[in-house]
């Protein structure tokens, strides 16, 4: 059974990247976890996970931290997001690596204009092997491929 603890070291990037990257996050409730082992999805090791605790889940979170008392009137949860890190990666990164998988997994929070928070997809969902096939066939992929050609370009980074 996978186990988690607090991850205040993950909190306090967070927090940084919140305030400069993620303004749209700024007061909303984010709980950062580590978990003991590293998910397998598709035979890929999942370096983290952003998850949307709402409904039934978040009320259940309130009751739990005593901020529901027994015979309360019926209550609308607040829902809040998670942010979920493997222990067994983040103990393998560097310092820019752990920021980037922060700020990956916060670009995931969502919060849209009725202030009804979601999980955000990926701007890129593609295959090596198609891309090979089939070249940069959609406008997402294509913007994605620019993206990194530019970062190669910088000074100090080899390709």
């Amino acid at each position: 059974m996978t186990q988690y603890r607090p991850a205040p070291e993950v909190e306090e990037i967070g927090r940084g990247l919140v305030a400069e990257y993620h303004a749209h996050l700024s007061g909303l409730r984010i709980e950062y976890v580590f978990r003991d082992k590293t998910a397998v999805k598709g035979g890929k090791e999942q370096w983290g996970k952003a998850r949307l605790i709402n409904g039934l889940n978040a009320w259940l979170w309130d009751l739990a931290g005593g901020e529901i008392r027994p015979g309360a009137e019926f209550t609308q949860p607040r829902a809040f997001f998670v942010i979920e890190i493997p222990w067994p990666i983040w103990d393998g990164l560097n310092a820019n690596q752990r920021a980037a998988l922060v700020d990956h997994e916060l670009s995931h929070c969502f919060v849209d204009e009725n202030e009804n928070l979601a999980i955000a997809e990926h701007d890129v969902t593609e295959f090596i092997a198609v891309i090979e096939r089939h070249g940069l066939w959609t406008e997402d992929v294509e913007v994605f491929a620019r993206c990194a050609v530019r970062q190669l370009e910088l000074p100090g980074v080899s390709s």
